[in-house]
């Protein structure tokens, strides 16, 4: 089984839409819309990492288990 793993800015608890939010939704949209069966699809949010730092350790055990990991940054993580 193949696994994606899409990070990016999801803005799920803050109740923000902007374009960022959209983009990074509608790309996980789209791929899960075309996946096949033998595909398993994940998300980090990037935006939960502000309130609780720990969580920076799942992504990194999901970046681990993942064969594909589908990075969509946003100001911050570019700079």
């Amino acid at each position: 089984m193949k696994r994606l793993l899409v990070v990016g800015c999801f803005g799920d608890k803050t109740g923000r839409l902007d374009g960022q939010i959209v983009k990074t939704r509608d790309i996980y949209e789209m791929l899960s819309s075309r996946k096949s069966k033998d595909v398993r699809l994940d998300m980090f949010n990037t935006l939960s990492v502000r309130d609780n730092p720990i969580l920076l350790l799942s992504l990194f055990v999901k970046l681990l288990r993942c064969n594909t990991a589908i990075l969509i940054p946003a100001d911050r993580n570019l700079t």
